[in-house]
């Protein structure tokens, strides 16, 4: 269902993507699905599609940190405190270039600063989904780490999976399904698009 509503909206991206707002919730949810695939790989507990799935984990995980570690820099720099904002002090390349093991601790550290500053970051155009959707990205991506265990691995997607799935359908229903409603009149061949997909799983 949120695949053939992905479709959907890339079918008739000229309609919204010079707009913000659904750009970044169409970004959120392909993301999301991303992680989706990436852990159901791990969770099938073989080795076929694990690198390319640790791949596709590891830049979803890094441009989630990077984009929460830009706002949470302007706010400490904004407010002159200079060891918080040593802890969001990371570029892209810090990310790409660091090993496996080292690219998830500057993640976490990320992770931990906007968790201590988040009613903050708020005004820094960091919000709270936005900080529970790095935390999710963190885990896919410390489940696929190289040499894992195997049956932790499992576990950890299946914990995994069950909090994305929840967070792919609260962006569907309560994000992107408000912003269609925009739609209904001024872009109807796209609208009744869009709302044909709600049959396969019941949503109204």
């Amino acid at each position: 269902m949120a695949n053939a509503t992905m479709t959907v909206m890339d079918d008739n991206n000229g309609v919204w993507s010079a707009l913000t707002g659904p750009s970044n919730i169409v970004t959120s949810i392909k993301d999301t699905l991303t992680l989706i695939d990436s852990n159901a790989v791990s969770q099938a507990g073989t080795t076929t599609g694990i690198t390319q799935a640790r791949g596709n984990a590891r830049e979803v995980m890094t441009n989630r940190a990077i984009a929460v570690a830009g706002g949470g820099l302007a706010y400490a720099n904004v407010n002159g405190d200079a060891a918080l904002a040593a802890k969001f002090d990371y570029v892209r390349s810090d990310m790409t270039k660091a090993r496996d093991t080292e690219v998830t601790d500057i993640a976490n550290i990320i992770l931990g600063a906007a968790n201590d500053n988040a009613a903050a970051l708020v005004d820094y155009n960091v919000s709270a989904m936005d900080i529970t959707d790095l935390e999710a990205a963190i885990t896919t991506y410390e489940g696929l780490e190289s040499g894992r265990d195997a049956v932790v691995a499992r576990s950890l997607a299946t914990e995994a999976l069950n909090v994305l799935f929840g967070q792919l359908m609260d962006k569907l229903n309560n994000q992107l399904d408000p912003f269609m409603e925009t739609y209904k009149n001024s872009e109807q061949g796209f609208y009744i698009s869009y709302k044909g997909d709600y049959p396969i799983c019941g949503r109204t």
